[in-house]
Parts: C-alpha cells; structure tokens; sequence
C-alpha cells in the first residue's frame, strides 16, 4: 500500500502557505514556468505603450503576474476580470496589493512594494505594523489566512527578497507605466475597487484555455507566447474568444536595460494566417482582433 503523503491530507489554503514557506527557503529560486515559481513585483514590460487599449472595455482576461495591468484596466474602466497564472501565489499578492490601495498612502504602497528593503530592525517593524494596523483588516478568506501565516513567521523582507523577483525596474519606468500609482488616480482606483469583480483560475493556460468560454473585451497574455511556442499560441488564440471589438494584446518582455523587448520574443506572425483573428505586430507589442 502506498504511503500516504503528508500534504495528502492538507487544504488548498494551507498547502499553499506551506509551499510559500518551501518556496522562500530553497537556495535556488524558481524564476518562472512552474507552480511554485516567484511573483514578480512590477511589470517588467513597457504597459505605457499599449495602456491605451485597455480604454472602453467591459470584462478581461489577464495573466495575473504583477497584477500591475490589471489595477491599470480597472483604472480605465474594465469592470469583470478572469485571472490565471502558472504559480500559486500571485492570487494572494494581487489581494495584498488591493487591499494594500484600500488602506495606505500612495506613498506608503509605493514604499511597502516597489522599495527593495533591507534588513533592519526598523524596517521590519514599520512594514509588520503596516501589514497589521493597515493592511490586514481589508483582507479576508485565504488571503487572510495567507498573509497571517506568512507574517507570523516572517518579516516582509524576508518574504519580498525571498518570494518576489523584478525589483530591478527603475523608478521612473515603473511610475510610467502605472497611472494608479498617481495620487489622483490611485484614489479614483480606491474608489471603484469595491464594484470590481475577479475570478481567479491556478493552471497552464494550455489546460484553462478551454475552460474560458465568454467573449471578451481585452484579452492579456504578457509574455506567454515565449514559453508555449508558436503551436501552443495558435492553441489558445483558437480557443480564447474575443468580442466583436476586442483585443487580444501580447506585451514583449524586456531586457536589463528595460529600453529594449528582447530578441526572442518575437512571432512569426505569417503562421497565424488564416486564424480566426488577425495579429499585427507593434514596436513593443503584438495585437490580435477579430477577422
């Protein structure tokens, strides 16, 4: 008879905190492409370029990762969201940051997240004050549950060197790309939040791609393309479905310098022809909309 694993007999909830924790004591981090890989902190894409097509859409479809383009969306008047990601933790840290807007500054979110902190006895106790005193009473349900195992035994330095990746961004790239970060946006943002509905799916979109059956207005993929290829794209492009004015858009990621969307992440646009939607390719990104 087999034996019986020990997380066998764990809850969702409470296997993913002990995954946070496995995950923030191996030695070598997992960047990407599995479920227990980091969270990145902010976008390391150039949204600005694109931001404008967030504009008059209803419902999305979004990759989760920093979760940056989805509070952008909101800000433009996306009301329903459908959101995936590979990893299991991105879900709670899109909670964090939401109710993290709900409840501090615009300085005080930019300070708590985007600020690569040290460790030091006085930054712990600021940060575990604003998670406590702030933060934790807009949470609820496993994200509550999540944050409170994580904070009970670690300090916010350890869990955002340990957990998070992409600090790297420059300041000035991060606040171009994100409106919601400007005080009178990051209020109009607080506002509406409420009113806002997200659905959250944990999987390869290879597997969930099926599963989505609505029309929507805007569909984002990020950088996914570069990971499932061109015959995995062509796979989900069949199966996701855009509204008669939507757009699908695919953002390139970008190198160190975060100037240039790297080489490799382009598509050969001329294997799509005859797919159900037309695909045209921009400096710094790709759209796909209905033929």
């Amino acid at each position: 008879m087999a034996r019986k694993k020990e997380t066998d007999s764990l809850t969702p909830i409470q296997n993913d905190i002990e995954c946070a924790f496995k995950a923030m004591n191996r030695e070598v981090r997992t960047y990407i492409g599995n479920p227990d890989s980091t969270v990145y902190a902010t976008t390391n894409e150039h949204i600005y370029d694109y931001r404008h097509l967030f504009e008059n859409r209803k419902n999305m479809l979004s990759v989760i990762a920093s979760g940056d383009q989805i509070f952008n969306a909101m800000l433009a008047g996306v009301e329903s969201i459908d959101a995936f990601d590979l990893s299991r933790f991105p879900k709670y840290f899109l909670y964090l940051k939401k109710a993290a807007i709900q409840s501090l500054t615009p300085e005080e979110y930019i300070k708590f997240f985007y600020e690569k902190h040290s460790r030091d006895s006085y930054c712990d106790t600021y940060f575990s004050y604003r998670y406590l005193s702030k933060i934790r009473p807009r949470l609820e349900g496993e994200a509550l549950l999540f944050w409170d195992a994580l904070f009970k035994k670690c300090d916010w330095y350890i869990i955002q060197n340990r957990l998070c990746t992409g600090l790297t961004v420059p300041y000035e790239i991060m606040m171009k790309n994100n409106e919601y970060l400007r005080n009178s946006d990051y209020f109009k943002l607080r506002a509406i939040l409420k009113d806002i509905e997200i659905n959250f799916k944990t999987g390869d979109i290879m597997d969930l791609a099926a599963s989505y059956t609505d029309e929507y207005d805007l569909i984002y993929l990020s950088n996914i393309h570069q990971y499932i290829g061109p015959a995995g794209l062509k796979y989900i492009s069949k199966n996701l479905k855009l509204s008669p004015e939507g757009v699908m858009i695919l953002g390139k990621f970008y190198n160190s310098s975060h100037t240039k969307p790297s080489h490799y992440c382009d598509v050969d646009l001329r294997r799509f022809k005859g797919n159900q939607y037309k695909f045209t390719k921009y400096e710094g990104y790709i759209t796909g909309e209905r033929r």
